[in-house]
């Protein structure tokens, strides 16, 4: 399926608790439940869609990458940008997280 052929939900997720802890059983790890508690934090309160916890998850992952290319001093802010095409301010955002590059 096209990234254009889909459209997000909104609509809320049923029996949450039931389908990350089978999520993350299947996964082997609390990602999932990790994830959703985080998403859940932050709209305090308020729904919490599939899509939320999708893209938290997601967000991590690029995170983990940007973070390990700086440590690792594979490439620069700019160059890391470029390669996983995102704003430069995305990865200026992440790297303040490593401690050399503050």
């Amino acid at each position: 399926m096209d990234k254009k052929d889909y459209t997000d939900s909104t609509e809320k997720i049923r029996h949450v608790d039931e389908t990350l802890k089978m999520l993350s059983s299947l996964k082997g790890d609390k990602t999932f439940e990790l994830r959703y508690n985080e998403v859940k934090a932050m709209k305090k309160g308020g729904a919490v869609t599939m899509c939320d916890v999708v893209k938290k998850i997601e967000d991590a992952g690029r995170d983990k990458v940007i973070l390990k290319m700086l440590e690792a001093k594979l490439a620069t802010v700019e160059q890391i940008a470029e390669v996983l095409q995102l704003p430069v301010d995305v990865v200026r955002q992440v790297a303040k997280k490593v401690p050399v590059l503050k």
